[in-house]
């Protein structure tokens, strides 16, 4: 049966049943204070948790456990975006307010590649982070308003955008076929 998987501001993600709207189970997470971002693993076994500062990793099938199976530790302020890859899920990628973007092995456990995002005077938040279907190229949206394209085999930075300077970038996505990125800034705009 299809299920619906929620959280807010509160430690608790809820296992909503898709069709009735029963919770059929939720999970009480142990040094959470909000979520900010979820992600289900390819195969959807398991269930990737952002929160402030950290990243834990959840079975969602089987027996309920509170204990994560994995455990991503190194941002210093809200984890705001959280992903996969989508072939294996050997790897996961975060962006956070604390200006970096990163990839861990999932294996591991370890921080694999960070990226530093420069802003103005400082390292400028990361809002939006979205995994390119060519698996190498992540696309971000952070707080000065720009958009990067951060090539994962080169480790750098291939492409910034700013569609409305100074308005910051809250979401990004990339269709699945790659002919189209789409971006949304805080005013409401969308590009």
């Amino acid at each position: 049966e299809p299920v619906v998987i929620a959280a807010g501001y509160s430690p608790e993600v809820l296992f909503i049943d898709a069709l009735h709207g029963d919770i059929r189970r939720t999970l009480t997470l142990k040094d959470f204070g909000h979520v900010n971002r979820l992600a289900v693993s390819p195969g959807s076994k398991r269930l990737a948790v952002a929160g402030n500062p950290h990243v834990r990793v959840f079975e969602v099938q089987g027996a309920p456990s509170s204990d994560p199976v994995g455990t991503y530790e190194g941002h210093k302020n809200n984890v705001t975006a959280v992903g996969f890859e989508s072939t294996a899920g050997r790897w996961l990628y975060t962006g956070s307010e604390d200006g970096t973007i990163r990839i861990w092995d999932t294996r591991s456990q370890k921080c694999e590649l960070c990226h530093e995002n420069a802003g103005a005077f400082n390292r400028t938040a990361v809002h939006s982070v979205d995994l390119h279907p060519n698996q190498v190229e992540l696309l971000a949206g952070d707080g000065e308003g720009k958009v990067i394209l951060w090539d994962l085999k080169a480790n750098k930075v291939r492409l910034t955008l700013a569609p409305e300077e100074g308005v910051p970038v809250r979401s990004v996505c990339i269709a699945p076929d790659a002919k189209m990125a789409v971006c949304a800034n805080h005013e409401g705009t969308c590009y």
